[in-house]
């Protein structure tokens, strides 16, 4: 560890000390309270992001993955397959993030971070869905 770090987490644990004083609690009990809330205010992105690859999983299950990548069509086939899959669904889930739902602020800890997912997930998706016909025409040249 460095210095610079060394003196940084020092610096950390005198606020939380001065701040678990002030509130009247443990620096432990503190420390947890801060930590659950960040698990709980990254846990949308968490389940967003699981719920984007779900479709990966039922591409995966239709058809051995050995058979899907044997060639360099098959291959560019699949992988236009998947940025579509992906695409289309971070496309649906920007669709509930803008529907200013109360409950999903409480997973991504605000409105204004809810709306930062949409647009993250927005540009994502679009890019996934802009490369899907470009990789599937990639097919259409004769490689040798």
């Amino acid at each position: 560890m460095s210095a610079i770090e060394g003196r940084r987490k020092n610096v950390i644990l005198a606020v939380l000390e001065k701040l678990a004083n002030t509130l009247d609690v443990s620096v432990d009990e503190l420390y947890d309270d801060i930590l659950m809330s960040r698990i709980k205010n990254n846990l949308g992105w968490v389940i967003f992001l699981a719920l984007s690859l779900i479709p990966i999983v039922f591409w995966y299950l239709l058809k051995p993955i050995n058979a899907r990548f044997i060639s360099l069509t098959t291959s560019l086939t699949s992988l236009g397959q998947i940025t579509a899959l992906v695409g289309m669904t971070m496309f649906s889930l920007t669709l509930i993030l803008s529907a200013r739902l109360k409950f999903l602020e409480n997973y991504f800890g605000g409105l204004n971070r809810v709306y930062v997912t949409h647009h993250i997930f927005g540009s994502i998706a679009f890019i996934l869905l802009l490369f899907h016909p470009l990789i599937l025409a990639g097919n259409s040249f004769k490689f040798q």
